[in-house]
């Protein structure tokens, strides 16, 4: 695919996504349960979003690594909070404080995989960035 298919592609899978999963507050557990039916099918092609993702995209991927992270999938949380704020971080400076949100969920995933030192800097670097 070219250039202009992935960004249309990227665009297109972020829609569905912002469709099928509602935001936290709307998580029944009955949906929680279909979602779950196939969320290991959904990962996979947000992971080829990286560098095709579109600016609004990042909310969504973010959505869906926070209810990964809910539902124990920390790997996988990670790998889309990651994707999240490196898109975020491309955009304006506007976004500050929402890429601080998405690297203190990060150091809370990395937190409950057990790389403490690397949840602790991410935090560290979170509080300087504040004073700053």
């Amino acid at each position: 695919m070219n250039e202009s298919e992935n960004a249309h592609y990227a665009s297109v899978l972020i829609k569905m996504y912002d469709t099928v999963l509602p935001p936290s507050a709307e998580l029944t557990p009955e949906i929680r349960l279909r979602i779950r039916l196939f969320q290991s099918q959904a990962v996979l092609p947000l992971q080829g979003l990286v560098d095709h993702c579109p600016p609004q995209g990042a909310d969504i991927v973010y959505r869906i690594g926070e209810y990964l992270k809910e539902e124990g999938k920390y790997t996988d949380a990670e790998r889309l909070i990651l994707i999240a704020i490196k898109v975020i971080s491309a955009t304006s400076n506007d976004n500050e404080l929402k890429r601080l949100k998405f690297e203190s969920s990060l150091s809370d995933v990395q937190r409950r995989l057990g790389r403490l030192p690397e949840a602790a800097s991410l935090l560290s670097n979170i509080v300087n960035n504040q004073k700053a």
